[in-house]
């Protein structure tokens, strides 16, 4: 099953400085990439790379999250309130996460209103 495009998130690199209304760089689900929701959470498919990636939680929330278009800040919040995670680690949590599937080609870069 094919879910619809999800709007990007905003990244760790725009945190910081962000005034205005100029676009910044977000993350989003990778064009190619299949998804769907497992009972210990959530199956990446790249069909062409044949490459697959399971995201337990807390991975699985941070990925919701982003595929629901939430802002880095409100992501933040959200793992620091679901996750019991204290807010250097959830930020830590949700860049790491970030940076590793644009790596692996899950997630890519896009422009988004700031």
């Amino acid at each position: 099953m094919r879910l619809p495009e999800a709007r990007p998130t905003t990244p760790p690199t725009s945190r910081a400085g962000r005034g205005g209304t100029a676009p910044t760089l977000g993350f989003r689900c990778a064009s190619q990439v299949l998804w769907a929701i497992e009972t210990r959470g959530i199956l990446l498919v790249d069909p062409t790379t044949e490459r697959s990636c399971s995201l337990p939680y807390p991975h699985a929330a941070i990925w919701d999250l982003m595929s629901r278009g939430c802002s880095y800040p409100k992501m933040i919040s959200a793992l620091f309130a679901i996750g019991s995670l204290e807010r250097e680690e959830a930020e830590r949590l949700l860049d790491e996460s970030l940076l590793e599937w644009a790596a692996a080609g899950f997630v890519e870069k896009s422009h988004c209103d700031g």
